[in-house]
């Protein structure tokens, strides 16, 4: 299925979860948050091809 991630389209199997899709885009779960449509989704939050879905990388460091 087609998928907008953080603005562009990514090919991703069916029912993929926030959290494949983190691994997928070679990203550490602890450094990221994921939204589904606008709000914070859990690891196991399945994804469908109409969900608008962004990937916020978080900084660290002082």
């Amino acid at each position: 299925m087609a998928l907008m991630v953080n603005g562009k389209k990514r090919k991703m199997t069916s029912g993929i979860t926030c959290a494949q899709l983190v691994k997928k885009l070679s990203l550490s779960r602890e450094e990221c948050i994921v939204k589904v449509n606008g709000k914070p989704a859990a690891d196991g939050r399945k994804i469908g091809a109409k969900d608008k879905v962004d990937v916020i990388t978080i900084v660290f460091g002082g």
